[in-house]
């Protein structure tokens, strides 16, 4: 498979530092926002999670610093983590482990999930898909599809005529890394979960009109 920025991008402890504390509580104005959209993708993602299958056994892929790690566990699954970067997982480590239904923290490629088919009732990906390349994420949903024996909850940044408007003006006036180079229309969306063989049930935005954020709950059981 090809490379892609997000696969190097965050092995730097620095960077997984700084991705793991934009979620603490501090009064700058970037941290309240990242707080306020964090909350918002939480309570968008426990509004899926209500609806999936209850208990058994969870993989979050690109499991990171573990915010949704964490989610899972608290929700009783017994949950275990997937990273491509040993600097994010070590944060992960020391928020998580100890918990009795943790079942593992290990390195590993979304393109490739070193599991047995069927091996989870339920898998999750939150924060990934936007910055991979769309016949790399088409491979990373295969995966999801193979593993997972039930339900999926991903997301996806999305694209319409307004948020591409509003990502310009972002880009003007905000310097830095493009938080979404991978934004999909619900119409490619909705294409590649049919070629993964993933059957779409459920949608919500994370914040309608205002962010690019959209998760999805997918039934892995049906076939091809």
């Amino acid at each position: 498979m090809n490379n892609y920025e997000a696969k190097e991008f965050y092995k730097n402890t620095d960077v997984a530092q700084q991705y793991n504390a934009q979620y603490k509580a501090d009064l700058s104005l970037s941290n309240i926002v990242s707080k306020f959209y964090g909350w918002c993708e939480i309570r968008a993602f426990r509004r899926l999670l209500k609806n999936a299958a209850e208990g058994g056994r969870v993989l979050d892929v690109a499991c990171g610093t573990g915010r949704y790690l964490r989610e899972l566990l608290g929700h009783g699954y017994a949950a275990g983590g997937i990273d491509i970067s040993d600097e994010m997982l070590e944060f992960a480590r020391k928020v998580s482990e100890g918990d009795r239904n943790l079942l593992f923290l290990r390195i590993g490629d979304a393109e490739k999930l070193p599991f047995d088919d069927d091996e989870f009732d339920g898998v999750t990906c939150i924060r990934l898909y936007q910055r991979i390349p769309p016949e790399n994420r088409l491979a990373m949903l295969r995966e999801v599809k193979r593993v997972s024996g039930n339900w999926a909850i991903l997301l996806f940044a999305m694209s319409n005529p307004w948020l591409k408007v509003r990502q310009r003006i972002r880009r003007t006036f905000i310097r830095g890394r493009h938080t979404a180079p991978n934004a999909v229309t619900m119409a490619e969306m909705c294409q590649e979960l049919k070629a993964a063989g993933l059957k779409l049930e459920e949608r919500t935005w994370v914040m309608p009109a205002i962010t690019t954020g959209m998760i999805v709950r997918v039934r892995c059981d049906g076939p091809e």
